[in-house]
């Protein structure tokens, strides 16, 4: 190679290095969502359900390839903390989701995902935060992914 062209090849490659870094973190994405818990639907119901073109108890959010990590903030609309399952779908099977964990109101810290590029849920809680109910009626639920 003749070395002008050399020399133009090498300028471009650093250019190139320093405009994309090695390491460089994908951007956080926020997204709230709005859920309806079965707190607020008349009777004892526990769990999650789909009716009237909504979902009753949880939200789900799909994700890239690209997230790996997750943060969730759950907020009621009485105030009260409210205890949430994060879980995500498996690529190898659809049916079967992954248990992330189980927190009150949000996550200390980002939480990994198990499978990057399927949905995330949250799943909203009747029980107890620590020496509080958790009885969600309505709210909404902030998610970061990065």
């Amino acid at each position: 190679m003749p070395a002008r062209r050399l020399a133009v090849a090498a300028v471009a490659a650093a250019a190139l290095a320093t405009a994309v870094p090695a390491g460089a973190k994908t951007s956080a994405r926020t997204v709230t969502l709005t859920y309806e818990g079965t707190g607020s639907v008349q009777g004892v119901i526990s769990g999650s359900f789909d009716g009237q073109g909504q979902h009753v108890g949880y939200v789900t959010l799909p994700t890239s390839r690209k997230d790996r990590t997750v943060s969730v903030v759950v907020t009621d609309a009485r105030g009260l903390p409210v205890a949430f399952q994060l879980s995500q779908g498996d690529r190898k099977d659809t049916r079967t989701m992954t248990d992330v964990g189980e927190w009150c109101s949000s996550t200390p810290h980002p939480a990994k995902l198990p499978h990057p590029g399927q949905p995330v849920i949250v799943y909203v809680e009747l029980g107890a935060c620590g020496t509080s109910p958790s009885v969600p009626t309505s709210g909404t639920v902030k998610l970061t992914v990065r």
